[in-house]
C-alpha cells in the first residue's frame, strides 16, 4: 500500500473561507489509498542484544510505530512485532566480558529494550524474548529444508571476527582462524530461478549492490556452529548449533504463533505472513521506507490545516461577529465551533507521529483517552464535511 498525501497553498477567497478550508482537508483525505484488506503485519530488527539500545534503535521503532498507528487509523488490524535476538557467539562474549550468565545479560539487555519501547510509547503486538515455540518453529523449518535436500554438511575453514562475521579493516580486531564441520545452506542452487524472478521479471532489487552480489554469483553459506553453545541445537546434530541468523529471521514468524495453543510454521504463516512492510534500521533502508510512505510530507501536509486555519479565522475574525450580537454572534460560535473540529482533526491525524502531544489537545477539547484511541481515518473525512455544511 503507498499512501500519499498532498497539499496545496491556496489564497483564501473574499467570502469563501468555508470552502478553502474544505478544499484543503480533502487535498490530505482523498490522496489517502485505503487497502481493503484488514490485516497489516509490520516488523522491526529483532534487536541484537550484546549491547544496550542506542539512538538508531529508538528512531526505527518510533518510525515503525508512527505507520502502524497511521494504519490503525485506516481501520486496519495491525500486527507490531519486534523484540530481541539472544543467541550467538557475540552475546555470549559479551556475557563473559560482563561477568555474568549468558541468560542474565540477555535478561537485563532485553529489559533495557523493553524499558526503552515504553518510553517512547510503543504500541507493539509482540515484543518479547525468544520462547519455547520459537525454538519449536526454528526446529521445524530446519528439518524442513534438510528434508528438501538443501542442507548438507562440510568444512569450514576461514578467519573470522567475532564482532562482524569476518575480517574488517575498520574494527581492526582481532581475526579467529576456524576450521570445523559446519552446516551447509545450498543457495548457489537457486541462482537461476531468483535471477529469473529478480531480473526477468523485473523484480525491482534496491540498492543496487544487492543486483550485483546475485550477479557474481550464490555461494552457500554455513548455518550452524559447532564451538558455539549458546542457541538452537541442530535437530539431526546435537553438538551443533543453528547459527543466529538462520533462527533470528524465523522469530518474525514464531511471534505470529504466541497466542496460539499449538506452534507450528503453518498456524503462524497463516495469521499474516508474509509481513506488509519491514523496517531495518539502516540509513539505505530508512531513506527508501521513508520515500515510499512520506512521514515527513504527512506532517507539513496536515500543518498545513492548521495554517488555513488560522487564515480562517483571521478572515472571520468571531471577536468581531460577537460584539455585533444576534445573527453575528450565532456566526462567530459557528466559526469557532469549525476550528474546534479543526484542531480535533489535527489531532487525530498527526497521532501517528506525536501521540502524547495530540492526547493533550485532545484533552484540552475535553475528549477522553478512548475517543482519540478509537478515532479513524475515514471517520476523519466525515465530521467536517457533514456535520458543519
Amino acid at each position: 500500500m503507498q499512501i500519499e498525501f498532498y497539499s496545496q497553498k491556496k489564497k483564501l477567497g473574499q467570502g469563501l473561507p468555508m470552502k478553502a478550508l474544505r478544499q484543503e482537508l480533502s487535498f490530505v483525505f482523498a490522496r489517502v489509498t485505503v487497502n481493503l484488506q484488514t490485516l497489516f503485519v509490520l516488523t522491526t530488527p529483532l534487536y541484537y542484544v550484546n549491547a544496550p539500545p542506542h539512538l538508531g534503535s529508538a528512531y526505527t521503532a518510533i518510525v515503525a510505530d508512527a505507520v502502524a498507528r497511521f494504519q490503525r487509523l485506516l481501520g486496519k488490524k495491525v500486527i507490531f512485532i519486534t523484540g530481541t535476538d539472544e543467541h550467538g557467539e557475540k552475546i555470549a562474549a559479551a556475557a563473559a566480558a560482563s561477568g555474568s550468565s549468558p541468560s542474565e545479560h540477555c535478561d537485563v539487555i532485553s529489559q533495557s529494550y523493553k524499558t526503552l519501547w515504553k518510553d517512547i510509547l510503543l504500541m507493539t503486538s509482540s515484543s518479547g524474548q525468544l520462547t519455547p515455540k520459537h525454538e519449536a518453529i526454528v526446529k521445524e523449518f530446519y528439518s524442513r529444508v534438510l528434508a528438501n535436500g538443501d542442507i548438507y554438511k562440510a568444512d569450514y575453514e576461514g578467519l573470522r571476527e567475532r564482532a562482524t562475521r569476518e575480517c574488517c579493516p575498520i574494527h581492526l580486531k582481532p581475526c579467529l582462524a576456524r576450521k570445523e564441520d559446519n552446516y551447509f545452506f545450498a543457495l548457489s542452487k537457486y541462482q537461476n530461478v531468483l535471477s529469473l524472478n529478480f531480473f526477468q521479471c523485473q523484480f525491482l532489487l534496491k540498492p543496487h549492490f544487492w543486483s550485483n552480489f546475485l550477479r557474481s554469483g550464490l555461494r552457500d553459506f554455513s548455518i550452524s556452529r559447532a564451538s558455539v553453545d549458546l542457541g538452537i541445537p541442530v535437530p539431526n546434530d546435537t553438538k551443533q548449533t543453528i547459527y543466529v541468523w538462520f533462527d533470528a529471521l524465523l522469530g518474525y514468524i514464531s511471534a505470529l504463533s504466541e497466542d496460539k495453543d499449538q506452534s507450528s510454521l503453518q498456524t503462524a504463516i497463516s495469521s499474516g505472513w508474509p509481513a506488509s512492510l519491514h523496517l531495518i534500521g539502516k540509513v539505505e533502508h530508512a531513506r527508501v521506507h521513508y520515500e515510499n510512505l512520506s512521514l515527513s510530507s504527512a506532517c507539513e501536509a496536515v500543518v498545513e490545516i492548521g495554517n488555513t486555519g488560522n487564515s480562517y479565522i483571521d478572515e472571520r475574525a468571531p471577536w468581531s461577529l460577537f460584539k455585533q450580537g444576534g445573527d453575528a454572534s450565532e456566526a462567530a460560535a459557528k466559526d469557532l465551533l469549525i476550528i474546534l473540529e479543526v484542531m480535533r482533526i489535527i489531532a487525530v491525524a498527526l497521532s501517528p507521529v506525536t501521540p502524547n502531544l495530540c492526547w493533550r489537545i485532545y484533552e484540552q477539547l475535553g475528549y477522553s483517552k478512548d475517543r482519540l484511541d478509537s478515532a479513524t481515518w475515514p471517520n476523519l473525512r466525515q465530521s467536517l464535511f457533514h456535520s458543519h455544511t
